[in-house]
């Protein structure tokens, strides 16, 4: 299953199309909305300035994605079982 929701907790999209055995990369890549998200075809907000930079609206996504524009992912240390550091953490 691959889903898309709001900050309340409300699903805007939901994918029930893939294999079990399919990777989560993989099921994000043919899904209508993993398609329209890398091509650019969503229709997102524009970018916004944060603090001072031009930000883009973003998915939160699981780690085997890819990253892009849109999607980012957890940040994992260099090494398995590295702590992060304040500013990585942050």
């Amino acid at each position: 299953m691959m889903a898309v929701s709001d900050a309340d907790y409300r699903f805007l999209y939901v994918d029930i199309g893939a294999y079990g055995s399919e990777g989560d990369s993989s099921s994000l890549g043919k899904s209508a909305f993993g398609r329209s998200l890398f091509n650019g075809n969503l229709e997102l907000p524009k970018n916004i300035p944060l603090f001072g930079k031009t930000t883009p609206y973003v998915f939160l996504g699981d780690d085997a994605f890819p990253l892009s524009n849109h999607l980012m992912k957890p940040y994992k240390p260099k090494k398995k079982g590295q702590n992060l550091d304040k500013e990585e953490s942050i």
